[in-house]
């Protein structure tokens, strides 16, 4: 396993821990939305809740700008969990190519580093990124 490939694990691991936390025990809290005032988990309509993702410090008023709403609700923890789930694969495939080529002693194409290195450039702030992979 190459580093990047590692560094890319670790992050995705990081990414999923982060969304599933947001969830809880709760499936329903997964999906978020936007109605113009607040951002919320639609789900929860069907028990009659309304649960607020953004809320002011006494957890009374929505505390999102309009601006700011939308985006929030995009991405939300389901959706986290589908781009780290798509983003394992392509590791995974890239990982997988990297040693069958490297077993029969065939030069590894550089696009399989490259497509690494472009999904490791969304952690460029993390400590543990590595200048050598910027493309």
């Amino acid at each position: 396993m190459s580093d990047v490939t590692a560094f890319l694990r670790a992050r995705l691991d990081d990414d999923e821990k982060i969304a599933n936390t947001a969830i809880g025990r709760q499936p329903e809290y997964a999906e978020w939305a936007y109605d113009g005032d607040e951002v919320f988990a639609p789900r929860l309509g069907e028990r009659g809740d309304r649960w607020n993702v953004t809320c002011d410090s006494e957890g009374l008023r929505p505390a999102v700008e309009e601006k700011d709403g939308p985006h929030i609700a995009h991405h939300d923890p389901a959706r986290a969990l589908r781009d780290v789930a798509a983003k394992c694969g392509v590791v995974r495939e890239m990982e997988a190519a990297r040693t069958n080529l490297e077993e029969r002693g065939i030069n590894v194409p550089f696009f399989i580093t490259w497509t690494l290195w472009h999904l490791a450039a969304v952690y460029s702030d993390h400590p543990d990124y590595r200048k050598e992979w910027q493309i």
